[in-house]
């Protein structure tokens, strides 16, 4: 119902000096008075608007709205409180895996929150003098609207950190292979690399460096892995081809698929792009979003693009030789029993969701 003001007209006395002075007086002491009540108003007011937030983030216009599909939140979080801006989820991004191109397609597709990479904290930190705080990245987050936060930083230092960590962890993995080639291609053909491709020697050499160092080390400790890992990027400048993903994410060569799902809520594979982040997308909002359900005409995911940095060939379409395939076979055995396990639960959250 439409209220119409009445316009009223009022003649009032011109005021004099004094009546001037008393009036600021009386407003000043009132100011005075009034302020906590207003500071207190306004604090409130920010509280609101930050439920606003989190009410806008599992319910938007264009992802939860009257044609998303609920999905049963207990089937997905297991007990642990729903993903808000104060409650983020962690995206743990092994290099070459898609990571940035996920980090788009929730920002722009999905969301269709245009965060950019705000909530992106750095690539290719495993250094010792790099100290997480998980508190002070929420606090950020809270206000540029990240109900994700991406890093690639080795797993080990979030069993290192004190303070608060997060509560929900996602990540991407691809087929082990792919992955070491996908690395390969990115040092000898990326923009991002053209400075240093001239380090690169070819794909069956860089190969059988790696393998002859790992032969030396036989069972090595993490700090053993970390000098061998600075020794060879000063020597190629390239990424450590070596069970990349197991190392980063700190997963042991025995992992079970119940460790790994114990780590990991949602474990995206590459290959299965536009799925994998819907069910990233399903897992935030408590519903499937339009664009990523197939009975309500959406395709199964939004159409996407993985960030390919300049590289004109990939890794799960370079043919390679024998000898070529024999080396990243002795370099990747826990990388390659991860992703299967990574299937296997991927299988398992499709169909807690359909």
């Amino acid at each position: 119902q439409n209220i119409a003001m009445s316009k009223v007209t009022m003649v009032l006395p011109r005021p004099s000096k004094v009546s001037f002075r008393l009036f600021f007086s009386i407003a000043a002491g009132l100011l005075l008075m009034t302020f906590p009540i207003i500071n207190q108003y306004m604090m409130m007011e920010r509280i609101e608007t930050n439920d606003q937030q989190v009410a806008d983030l599992q319910v938007h216009s264009s992802t939860g709205d009257n044609r998303s599909r609920a999905v049963d939140a207990d089937l997905l979080f297991n007990g642990k409180r729903p993903v808000a801006y104060d409650n983020p989820a962690y995206y743990a991004h092994v290099p070459k895996t898609g990571g940035y191109g996920a980090l788009q397609h929730f920002s722009k597709k999905l969301f269709e929150r245009k965060t950019g990479f705000k909530c992106a904290h750095g690539g290719g930190r495993c250094e010792k003098n790099r100290t997480l705080d998980w508190s002070a990245w929420v606090a950020a987050g809270t206000k540029d609207g990240c109900y994700l936060h991406m890093s690639e930083d080795c797993w080990y230092k979030w069993d290192d950190v004190a303070g608060p960590r997060p509560e929900h962890a996602f990540t991407m993995l691809r087929p082990a292979h792919h992955h070491v080639l996908s690395q390969y291609l990115h040092c000898t053909e990326s923009d991002d690399h053209q400075s240093r491709r001239k380090f690169m020697p070819s794909l069956e050499e860089w190969l059988r460096a790696w393998a002859d160092e790992k032969q030396q080390l036989g069972n090595p400790t993490v700090e053993q892995r970390q000098q061998l890992a600075a020794k060879m990027k000063r020597r190629f400048k390239c990424f450590d081809p070596w069970d990349q993903a197991s190392t980063r994410l700190r997963l042991p060569a025995d992992v079970t698929a119940a460790g790994l799902r114990a780590r990991f809520d949602v474990v995206g594979l590459l290959p299965e792009f536009a799925a994998s982040t819907c069910l990233m997308a399903a897992y935030v909002l408590r519903r499937v979003p339009p664009a990523c359900d197939c009975g309500a005409g959406g395709g199964g995911g939004a159409v996407s693009r993985v960030v390919d940095h300049g590289v004109r060939r990939h890794g799960d379409s370079l043919n390679i030789t024998a000898a070529e395939r024999a080396l990243i076979d002795g370099l990747t055995e826990v990388d390659a029993r991860v992703y299967g396990l990574a299937e296997e639960l991927f299988r398992e959250a499709l169909e807690r969701v359909n």
